[in-house]
């Protein structure tokens, strides 16, 4: 892993932009501060109630004496859904008389008043126009307040003293002082204070106080206990609000049970009676029949058929009584009556799943009545809960059914045995035949009165006892902490995303602007490094220095030229101030002072420079010889410089470029390496021109050059591309411009303390 390499792309472009990154981070944090006082502080308060999930309809009526325990926990989601209801939302708010809300009016929000209101307002006959609607009034000062009639915008309004009625477009009401609130806090009503009161209605706070900031979670699915959250921005209201959906779910609890066993008592009242009339008719019987026949005992074997018979007698009323149950049950399953309205007794089908399934349809019922307060009854949403309700009464139709048809068969085979023993009976003698039967009916219906007498006392008891309470066992303390708006989080996020804002800019910078350093940037490309040419150092550098290495490189390439043949380099870049004409000067340059008879030629026939750097005119040059209008040889040009000659650029006068890639234009240049020991071209931009191709494909060396400081690092991908796609052989890079304090540390130091350069 190059180190350095990682570190200028991923470190030194955060350490570059470092203070835009503190900028942004700092600007987000303060515009987080301002955010945060526009927000309305929220207080969450939060309870804990015991659910009693055990199904006391029935009261163990149809159960054996020995019956099993209710099976706890198949309700307890659907209770759990009870408290986001908005019937028991409405039924706890109407406790809690919070009709009225008074608020103070600021620049940017409106921040509710309770037990700290300066007011205390008295309102009647308010019309469903006016309700839910806010109601702006200014304090004036002296008692008297101006009431805005058009609104927050009215400037003008009704001026009213305290104490007086006000009747207004539907409004009746009454502001007066609240002198207990006053006495202790006198500056929160000051001249100027503006206010502003709104009677809202029932439906309209159901829907607020049941919305996202109730918040009902079971602690767990096994345990039946509920924790309630509820946010508001006064903790007070968050406090009560908590405190009474709580309690209110217990006195809905409570008056459902007392009218579940009310009707269960009117069951066993009336089943009562009818058993102890023919009770009692049974026993005058009996006793008449005793008296007037002296009858004193029977066998064992009559004893035995009359306990027999008693008993299946006893087994066909039961039957009777759970098929009556079910027959009462069908009823608002087959007319669609509201399942909430009706309470069955479960026991009397002993089926946990029908259990379950009812409860799910009173659930599914209840969230179709919220829905309905919200939606139309099309839309999908609604569509989609009466499906599943109507799915569950399909199934709990068919549990009905299939249950009743079990019943019938068993009452059959009660029958059928009852059959046979009364034929059995018949053999006995007629007198003792009445007398079995007499008994018998006595037997029956007193044991028949004994077991409703009994589930009676046991349903009284129940009812007073209440074995399975509800039960709160937090209640909701008043918040001293604000949970919304969350500081901490808002703040941790605004300086997140400033600082991935500004790492961003940062990266995208780079890519953009960020330029070439050094050797360590160009490590991807597929082309090789050649070498450099360095800065010029004044006062003291000579321009051999600068590129002394790079001839150096040169002259270890292969040289695929002829014997007494000179080298052909060539010099190109990607784009336009590279420094590819400086770089082929001091390579001309260094090669003449070496003794090396050289000749450069201009072919950036464009925008030619060459001329300027040596200092001679550019009257004849490459594009006269190209045109015909010189010989090549005569449009060459001694230079200042020793064994250094040049061919300008010249002028192109027919602008016919397609010249640059003839034959001809190559042919010359060719033979000036047999007059020369090093011809240097310079061609135009690669990336711009591509006159150079030709002449690239036989030199000797074609040297790109990129200038440090100067080429961007995304330019870096592009040339490897145009370097790919044209296929140039002998291709190297050379790097322009390469800061001298790069060759060892401190070598501009040692250069002046060599030189004898004292500041």
């Amino acid at each position: 892993m190059n180190f350095k390499k990682e570190y200028n792309q991923l470190i030194a472009p955060l350490i570059k932009n470092s203070p835009v990154i503190i900028i942004l981070m700092v600007l987000a944090l303060l515009a987080t501060r301002r955010a945060i006082t526009y927000m309305t502080p929220e207080y969450r308060a939060e309870g804990a109630i015991k659910i009693n999930n055990q199904n006391q309809a029935t009261f163990g009526i149809f159960s054996e004496d020995n019956g099993s325990s209710p099976n706890g926990g198949e309700n307890f989601l659907t209770e759990v859904e009870v408290f986001r209801s908005k019937d028991l939302v409405k039924k706890a708010l109407q406790q809690l008389d919070w009709e009225l809300s008074v608020f103070r009016v600021g620049k940017l929000r409106l921040v509710e008043l309770d037990e700290e209101c300066p007011f205390t307002i008295e309102y009647a006959d308010i019309t469903a126009a006016q309700q839910n609607k806010l109601q702006y009034f200014d304090y004036l000062g002296n008692d008297r307040f101006r009431l805005r009639q058009g609104g927050e915008t009215d400037s003008t309004g009704l001026e009213v003293a305290l104490g007086e009625p006000v009747n207004q477009l539907g409004l009746h009401f009454t502001i007066h002082k609240n002198e207990a609130v006053l006495a202790q806090k006198p500056n929160c009503l000051n001249e100027g204070d503006r206010f502003a009161f709104k009677i809202n209605s029932l439906d309209a706070l159901a829907d607020r106080y049941a919305g996202e900031k109730l918040f009902v979670k079971p602690v767990e699915k096994d345990i039946s206990i509920v924790k309630i959250y509820f946010n508001h921005e006064l903790p007070e209201k968050a406090q009560a609000f908590v405190n009474e959906l709580m309690e209110t779910y217990i006195r809905e609890g409570e008056q459902s049970k007392k009218m579940q066993a009310d009707s269960t008592l009117a069951f066993l009242d009336q089943q009562l009676a009818e058993v102890g009339a023919k009770l009692r008719s049974a026993e005058a019987n009996l006793s008449g029949f005793r008296g007037g026949n002296q009858v004193i005992n029977f066998d064992q074997e009559t004893d035995a058929t009359l306990k027999e018979l008693t008993q299946l007698d006893l087994r066909r009323i039961d039957l009777d009584m759970k098929y009556a149950e079910m027959e009462r049950l069908q009823t608002p399953l087959f007319t669609g009556k509201n399942l909430q309205e009706f309470s069955p007794n479960f026991e009397a089908l002993q089926d946990p799943i029908f259990r379950e399934t009812f409860f799910k349809a009173q659930g599914y019922e209840a969230l179709r009545k919220d829905l309905l307060q919200q939606y139309t009854p099309t839309n999908p949403a609604v569509a989609n809960v009466d499906e599943k309700i109507k799915e569950s009464r399909t199934f709990l139709n068919e549990t009905l059914i299939t249950t009743m048809n079990n019943i019938r068969a068993k009452q059959d085979e009660v029958d059928q045995n009852l059959r046979k023993l009364n034929a059995d009976i018949k053999r006995f003698p007629e007198k003792e035949r009445n007398f079995v039967a007499l008994e018998r009916e006595v037997s029956l219906n007193e044991n028949m009165y004994n077991h409703l007498m009994r589930k009676r006392t046991e349903l009284a008891i129940v009812k007073a006892s209440d074995l399975y309470p509800h039960k709160i066992i937090e209640h909701a303390e008043r918040p001293k902490q604000v949970v919304s708006p969350n500081k901490s989080l808002l703040y941790g996020l605004s300086a997140l995303f400033a600082m991935l804002l500004g790492m961003t800019f940062a990266y995208v910078r780079s890519f953009f602007k960020d330029r070439i350093k050094g050797k360590d940037d160009l490590d991807n490309l597929p082309v090789p490094m050649l070498g450099s040419v360095y800065q010029k150092l004044k006062k003291h550098d000579d321009g051999f220095a600068l590129v002394s290495g790079l001839v150096a490189s040169i002259d270890k390439l292969p040289d695929t030229a002829l014997k007494h043949q000179g080298k052909l380099l060539v010099t190109t870049s990607m784009l336009p101030a590279e420094g590819k004409s400086f770089t082929a000067t001091e390579l001309a340059k260094a090669y003449a002072a070496v003794g090396k008879r050289v000749l450069v030629v201009d072919m950036d026939v464009r925008k030619p420079t060459l001329h300027l750097n040596f200092k001679v005119q550019n009257t004849i040059g490459y594009c006269d010889v190209l045109e015909g209008r010189v010989y090549a040889l005569n449009a060459i040009q001694k230079t200042t410089e020793e064994n250094l000659y040049i061919l300008t650029a010249g002028r192109l006068e027919s602008q016919n470029y397609a010249l640059l890639f003839n034959r001809r234009s190559l042919d010359f240049i060719y033979d000036f390496r047999w007059h020369f020991d090093v011809v240097i071209v310079d061609t135009p931009p690669l990336g711009v021109f591509e006159d150079s191709l030709p002449i690239m494909s036989d030199s000797t060396a074609n040297l790109f050059v990129i200038r440090a400081g100067f080429t961007k690092k995304r330019m870096l991908d592009k040339i490897a591309n145009l370097t790919n796609d044209f296929h140039v052989p002998n291709l190297y890079i050379v790097l322009n411009g390469q800061a001298v304090s790069s060759k060892v540390p401190g070598y501009k130091r040692y250069m002046k303390k060599y030189y004898n350069i004292v500041r």
